[in-house]
């Protein structure tokens, strides 16, 4: 079975949250005049619209303001990610090249659905040296919710791929739960910031340590 594979980013592929971290403090210090850090709230799996509001609630920003400077806050996150990114180095994870290698070799159509900004997504990929394994992208700032960006994906193949010829890939709930409404299979890895425990909580098809296992393939195969 040819099948719509879709990953997450973060955690699930690269180590980049330094980057993104430096995208959020910048931005926020610029656009609302506080002091913030990503890592302040439970960001894993959401998409960057939904993490501003969220940081600004608890930097003490009103919900007036932060609407009111969404779009100019994602610009810039973006723009000090990107710039950090380019600056840096990002960490591939284990097992994913190999992964990615023979998921390709099988003729599976590979997308990437990341609640991040697209440049920043992107220069992130490429520094990674994996980009080029991927055909279909969807980032944050296109869909109101998470599940919303695999209908996307879904959409930009022409609608081929449904239920189960569909997989997404990730290591947050918000991963396993945005599947759900597609009948897709839903992988879940523990290389992120949620437990296996509460990974299990959400029901995944299979939950992995990592990207490293060699079910995975045989799953997909």
């Amino acid at each position: 079975m040819r099948r719509l594979i879709l990953f997450d980013v973060d955690q699930t592929l690269i180590d980049a949250l330094e980057h993104h971290n430096e995208g959020y403090r910048r931005a926020f210090k610029e656009v609302f005049k506080v002091d913030a850090e990503l890592t302040e709230i439970k960001f894993s799996g959401k998409i960057v619209p939904t993490i501003i509001r969220d940081l600004a609630e608890l930097k003490g920003v009103t919900k007036e303001t932060a609407e009111s400077k969404l779009e100019e806050a994602i610009k810039k996150v973006e723009f000090y990610a990107k710039e950090s990114v380019e600056r840096g180095r990002v960490k591939v994870l284990s097992g994913v090249v190999k992964l990615l290698k023979e998921l390709k070799e099988m003729n599976h159509v590979m997308g990437i659905i990341t609640g991040s900004p697209k440049d920043v997504t992107l220069a992130a990929l490429e520094k990674a040296g994996i980009k080029d394994y991927f055909e279909i992208f969807v980032f944050g700032p296109e869909g109101k919710t998470r599940a919303e960006l695999v209908g996307l994906a879904i959409t930009k193949t022409g609608k081929k791929f449904s239920g189960k010829e569909v997989v997404v890939i990730g290591d947050s709930i918000h991963d396993i739960d945005c599947g759900k409404p597609y009948g897709a299979t839903t992988i879940a890895v523990t290389t992120g910031f949620h437990s296996r425990e509460e990974l299990m909580s959400h029901s995944p098809d299979y939950v992995f340590r990592d990207l490293t296992d060699e079910q995975i393939v045989s799953l997909l195969s």
